[in-house]
């Protein structure tokens, strides 16, 4: 057992280091990597990866464009859609850059739990109202809340967009996205808590002469459990499985479709005295040898070559090559 100090020997020792009678040696041994140390935005975390933010990136640039397609045919104008932002930020600050009023559409994204707000700048809002109504498509020069007919108006533009916006999902999960409610005050829309972090895909709309700005607000929180389905390989291979399943059943419904072979044995040409006036025995010269090949027609498009003749007592064709 290791012997125990008194308090006179303790206080002899101190004084021994003190007075530098006793060398007291540095222990080295604990190295700092300060290369290692990163800074970190307490306030603004980053609870997406770079590589989860490419594919959304990705993801959502081509709902931009599908959703410019359709609102182009609905509204019968060009129409063009460009992903402007794809960032993470506060709900505070994505409510805080919201004029009052505008076009704020609260939806839920079954399975996933939570609720998401898709906003439509009123300058947009107006100009598909203004052109669904037999205008121009003009913007208004005052922003106002819309009337109940307005807001009847505008709401097949935000049903087509969730649409688009669940068809473009689906090479990750399938969501059933539905409206929930629809507010014109951005305050009156708290899906979350204001320190909460939210997914903000902006995207730039020009409709003719105008532009405006539409935003996809989703709570980071809600997203949770399909981050781990957002590597741009897992997404890319996804859509590989989806395109290959596509053409697998396209291919099945094709090979089940009827079509009509017509075989020319030959042509001739006549006028029409002379077609009227054929009787019962006359025989009509044809283009072709009886041993040349013969035309065959799928769905009256030539395609093949053949040899007339008699499979098992019936009349048939053989075919020897492709036509042209």
């Amino acid at each position: 057992m290791s012997d125990i100090l008194s308090q006179e020997e303790i206080d002899a020792l101190l004084g021994a280091v003190a007075s530098g009678q006793v060398k007291v040696e540095e222990d080295n041994s604990t190295v700092i990597d300060r290369g290692s140390v990163a800074s970190y935005d307490f306030r603004h975390p980053k609870l997406i990866s770079k590589d989860q933010m490419r594919t959304l990136h990705m993801l959502h640039d081509t709902f931009a464009k599908s959703f410019a397609n359709t609102l182009s045919l609905y509204l019968r104008t060009i129409v063009n859609a460009n992903l402007a932002l794809v960032e993470q930020f506060t709900y505070g600050e994505f409510i805080m850059s919201l004029p009052n009023p505008t076009c704020m559409s609260v939806f839920s994204m079954q399975p996933l739990e939570g609720l998401a707000i898709l906003e439509i700048n009123p300058v947009l809002v107006f100009v598909i109202v203004d052109r669904l109504m037999g205008g121009g498509g003009q913007a208004p020069k005052e922003i106002r809340e819309l009337t109940e007919i307005e807001n009847q108006i505008i709401l097949t533009v935000i049903n087509m967009a969730l649409d688009k916006f669940q068809e473009t999902w689906k090479h990750v999960t399938q969501l059933r996205c539905a409206l929930e409610g629809r507010e014109s005050n951005p305050q009156f829309a708290q899906i979350t808590t204001l320190t909460d972090n939210v997914l903000l895909i902006t995207l730039n709309v020009e409709i003719g002469e105008n532009t405006g700005m539409a935003s996809l607000c989703i709570p980071i929180a809600t997203l949770a459990p399909v981050l781990g389905f957002l590597s741009a390989q897992k997404w890319i291979s996804s859509g590989q499985r989806a395109a290959a399943a596509a053409a697998r059943q396209c291919a099945g419904f094709l090979e089940d479709t009827d079509v009509e072979l017509l075989a020319v044995l030959g042509t001739a040409r006549m006028t029409i005295n002379e077609l009227v006036s054929m009787q019962p025995g006359d025989v009509v010269v044809l283009d072709r040898h009886a041993e040349d090949d013969v035309v065959l027609n799928v769905e009256n498009t030539p395609k093949f070559v053949a040899k007339p003749g008699l499979v098992t007592g019936r009349r048939g064709l053989r075919i020897t090559g492709l036509h042209g």
